[in-house]
């Protein structure tokens, strides 16, 4: 199969259709990403979306100038993965409250029943007292 059949969408100049599409080598469309790597920390690029390293062909462009010095790119890559971090407490505690919420409802659920049950028992244990009674009242009688 040859590759102008594989990849029909393919333009080789620059890489980028009319409609302002670009497309990588191989054909795919691209789309621009953030690296959040210690070494490039924010930066823009594009590559090619095929995982397979085999496969893939070598596009990969900066869209951006790098940080300046390392002390920024730590600092940026540090502050993304503070956020990154406190994004994931946030949904903890958004799944928490959630839980909360249902093991309120379970309870109160639970509770309800238990006051059913108390007042089936309260009436279960006056009919067996009643009973204990007549029995009694019949066995003197007897005597």
């Amino acid at each position: 199969m040859s590759s102008a059949s594989f990849h029909p969408r393919r333009n080789n100049r620059n890489n980028v259709l009319r409609d302002g599409e670009r497309l990588c080598y191989c054909g795919f469309r691209i789309n621009p990403r953030t690296s959040w790597t210690r070494k490039n920390p924010g930066r823009r690029f594009l590559s090619c979306p095929i995982v397979d390293d085999k496969r893939k062909c070598q596009l990969y462009q900066f869209l951006d100038e790098g940080l300046p010095t390392q002390y920024y790119k730590d600092l940026v890559f540090q502050l993304h993965n503070k956020l990154k971090s406190l994004k994931e407490e946030s949904e903890i505690e958004a799944d928490l409250y959630e839980e909360g919420i249902n093991l309120k409802a379970e309870l109160k659920e639970a509770n309800e029943k238990l006051q059913v049950y108390e007042r089936v028992f309260i009436w279960m244990l006056g009919v067996f007292l009643g009973m204990c009674f007549v029995i009694c009242v019949l066995v003197l009688q007897s005597f």
